[in-house]
């Protein structure tokens, strides 16, 4: 039998492929609840944001000679959390449509929700605390040598579910 076989059948080469491809996955976090014999298992918490387009919004137009930098959200955001008190529902899931006004600056002036799929406010709630305190790398506008921040508005969807118990919050690829 060839070297290569036979380390292929060792049980520690089994072993660190498994750990390896374990690495693979971003893991939830584990709660152990002092005093007390459960143990549950919350969202990692990764969260994007999925841009709407909505249309006949007003958007800002390329012209000759004038270029646009995309405002980016920052890594550090927080993301919206399923309402903990919500869980024992098992409740469909629930999407939620934020609107952001960003100013020049690159900080969050208002925010509301546009739509609620649920009659159950707490996920609104949840949205608007997370969004209201993102911050993004500013919309900025040049023309020749004169570059301006400028203000914006954007909308996410983001959709609030359960796996197994587990309070899962998707919405696409921030952009």
């Amino acid at each position: 039998m060839s070297m290569i076989r036979k380390i292929l059948r060792t049980p520690l080469t089994v072993f660190c492929a498994c750990v390896l491809a374990s690495c693979a996955s971003k893991p939830g976090k584990l709660t152990i609840t002092p005093g007390s014999d459960t143990t549950s298992y919350t969202s990692n918490g990764a969260v994007n944001a999925e841009i709407v387009v909505t249309p006949g919004v007003a958007r800002y137009q390329v012209t000759p000679g004038v270029s646009f930098s995309n405002p980016e959200p920052a890594i550090e955001n927080a993301d919206p959390i399923y309402p903990a008190f919500l869980l024992a529902k098992r409740l469909d899931p629930v999407e939620v449509i934020a609107r952001v006004i960003v100013n020049g600056a690159g900080t969050v002036d208002t925010a509301t929700v546009v739509r609620n799929s649920s009659e159950e406010q707490a996920f609104a709630d949840a949205t608007l605390a997370a969004v209201k305190g993102w911050t993004f790398r500013p919309l900025k506008r040049t023309e020749g040598l004169v570059v301006d921040a400028l203000p914006f508005t954007q909308e996410y969807r983001f959709t609030f579910r359960q796996v197994d118990g587990r309070a899962i919050v998707h919405s696409g690829a921030r952009q």
